[in-house]
């Protein structure tokens, strides 16, 4: 259950962040209240799965994750640029997650 809860936050970090974008600083309403209700969404489930998963290793996932996502959400949606460096980055920072999610405690005792 913690896990799907950090999967359910992550999703909604996502979404809100997209929002934000079209929020554009927060001057399109519908945007802006969308924006809001994700995020309060996303801490939400962020904070049951902290009930259960180390801070450490959920907010790696967390971050990692989002950064993946978001920026192939961004080349599709808003089509800005892919380079290596970002790709290369990308890759780094799941490897970084793998790592600490192989080698680290997940759940608490």
């Amino acid at each position: 259950m913690p896990k799907l809860m950090l999967a359910i936050a992550i999703m909604f970090e996502l979404m809100a962040d997209v929002l934000l974008k079209y929020s554009e600083g927060f001057t399109v309403l519908w945007a802006s209240v969308l924006t809001l209700v994700m995020y309060l969404i996303c801490f939400a489930c962020f904070a049951r799965a902290l009930l259960k998963l180390n801070l450490s290793v959920a907010y790696a996932v967390w971050s990692g994750v989002g950064i993946a996502v978001l920026t192939i959400l961004s080349v599709v949606l808003f089509h800005q640029p892919l380079t290596i460096g970002n790709a290369v980055g990308i890759a780094l920072i799941t490897v970084g997650i793998l790592i600490m999610d192989l080698c680290g405690t997940n759940v608490e005792e």
